[in-house]
């Protein structure tokens, strides 16, 4: 059964202050194989599968650090997806293939309601809604795929921030 996780999100508060948080995440780094990542002033997380074990679907976890100054908490918001050119590579194929299915639909209505005989406008819509089913499946299949990489990379992180609290 396919399941609708579009990137996957992580919220999370702790006490400590942003730049500790980013140097104990550059430490745990230092300690390990399996992930590797960059810290971004102190603010901007990024974290990765190494080059040994990545592939296509392999997944990326970005954190964002968060802290107002009256708050004692720092907000620890993310989500974890693929890199940021396959993810708009298929944001591509779905608003591109969407928008021949609606202008073939309309123009494949209007020569309907005109009298005129159709010349391909309602098989246009139907494949490209196919191709968007075909897509969404790629898609699942790829996540079914990193799905092991993401909770090797949602644990770490999560063992990282359970020496903080």
């Amino acid at each position: 059964m396919f399941t609708i996780h579009i990137r996957p999100r992580i919220k999370r508060s702790c006490k400590c202050r942003p730049e500790e948080i980013a140097e104990h995440i550059k430490e745990q780094l230092s300690e390990t194989d399996d992930v590797i990542g960059t810290v971004s002033m102190n603010s901007s997380i990024t974290l990765k599968i190494p080059p040994k074990d990545h592939h296509y679907w392999s997944p990326e976890l970005h954190l964002h650090l968060r802290r107002d100054d009256d708050d004692e908490l720092t907000e620890v918001s993310g989500f974890v997806g693929p890199k940021s050119s396959i993810w708009t590579m298929f944001m591509f194929f779905y608003i591109g293939l969407a928008t021949i299915a609606l202008f073939a639909g309309m123009y494949a209505f209007s020569q309907q309601s005109l009298g005129i005989a159709t010349t391909g406008g309602f098989e246009a819509s139907i494949i490209s809604l196919i191709l968007i089913v075909v897509v969404f499946i790629a898609t699942q299949i790829g996540q079914r795929i990193a799905l092991d990489q993401t909770n090797q990379l949602i644990a770490f992180m999560e063992a990282a921030f359970r020496c903080l609290d």
